[in-house]
């Protein structure tokens, strides 16, 4: 038998809270689900779970206005040089962000660029001698 659920409309109240206060703890820095996990009292498997179930339609926007409210904190402050880049970059790679080279063209066809290294170039050019 599975256990009954906790999701009610108290929830979601406590769950809009979470998104509106500036920083509901002393030691949070961004909103994160990890933070909602804690000011709800819910494991944050929960969340997750609860985020793509059918019916909790209303929870899952809340729950991803905190992640797009999270995305833009790492954004701007990383840009204006508040929180170390490293982390920064790391945690907005779950936001889709990613570090890349382009690799098509104008006209959207694949480049052909070939990369080879500095040691495969050096026997090159000896080895043409």
């Amino acid at each position: 038998m599975a256990r009954p659920t906790i999701y009610s409309e108290e929830i979601i109240a406590k769950v809009e809270e979470y998104k509106n206060l500036e920083m509901p703890y002393e030691d949070e820095v961004i909103h994160s689900i990890e933070g909602l996990a804690v000011y709800a009292g819910i494991a944050r498997s929960t969340l997750y779970k609860w985020k793509d179930e059918k019916g909790k339609e209303e929870f899952s926007d809340i729950f991803e206005e905190i992640l797009e409210k999270q995305g833009r904190s790492l954004f701007n402050n990383g840009l204006n040089g508040k929180f170390a880049p490293t982390i920064t970059k790391v945690i907005l790679t779950k936001h889709g962000y990613r570090e890349g080279i382009e690799t098509t063209g104008k006209d959207g066809k694949d480049l052909n660029v070939n990369i080879i290294t500095v040691d495969e170039r050096v026997k090159e050019i000896f080895n043409d001698k």
